[in-house]
């Protein structure tokens, strides 16, 4: 009868270990005072399951206050329903953003500083920080990162006689004021890498760390 028992218990804690991490937050923040709830994009895998470890380890070491993942679809989804909520005035704690997204919700005054909040920014990557420093000041803290990049075929532009594009941002021409069509450049310079034609958000972040505005 007691091995039963002592077996019965041990499948009690290995059931108990197997808990989903959504019922575990639950449950953190169904005994705190505080809930700040946090909205994300991330629909599954590795990076949804690190932000709800990340969350978890953080409840523990709280007392009375706790974070809650609010998963809201992919991260298009996410920006239309930040921006949703700016417009009814019922915004998130805390929310999941790209960076070039900030300017947008700037125009709209719904963002402070972070530092402001009594985070401290010390060793975080410098790289990371400034795309999330709009005027000098931090809107954000870095949390996943996703890179742009510009490739081309060398041997193509060769062919038919057309430059290497610039890859240090200092060579390129100064930005414009709105964006739009751009002349073909002429022989010896080199076309500014353009942002996304379809994304508003992107020329926004472009020019407003320019000095510019579209």
């Amino acid at each position: 009868m007691k091995k039963a028992l002592l077996l019965v218990a041990a499948l009690g804690v290995a059931f108990a270990q197997q808990a989903k991490p959504e019922d575990v937050i639950k449950e953190q923040c169904a005994r705190a005072k505080v809930v700040a709830e946090l909205w994300h994009g991330f629909t599954g895998g590795a990076p949804k399951a690190a932000l709800e470890n990340l969350v978890m380890e953080f409840n523990k070491a709280q007392q009375g206050r706790c974070v809650r993942p609010v998963p809201q679809g992919g991260y298009r989804d996410l920006s239309t329903k930040i921006k949703a909520a700016f417009a009814a005035g019922k915004v998130p704690t805390m929310a999941q953003a790209f960076e070039n997204n900030i300017a947008l919700y700037l125009e709209a005054k719904a963002l402070l500083p972070i530092e402001s909040l009594g985070v401290k920014l010390q060793g975080v990557n410098l790289t990371f920080l400034n795309a999330v420093r709009f005027g000098g000041v931090v809107y954000g803290v870095p949390f996943n990162k996703s890179i742009q990049v510009l490739y081309y075929n060398k041997d193509l532009l060769k062919k038919h006689g057309v430059p290497v594009p610039a890859t240090s941002r200092s060579s390129w021409p100064p930005q414009r004021s709105s964006p739009g069509p751009r002349a073909a450049p002429s022989t010896g310079s080199s076309p500014t890498p353009p942002p996304s034609p379809t994304s508003s958000s992107t020329w926004a972040g472009a020019t407003s760390r320019t000095g510019s505005s579209c």
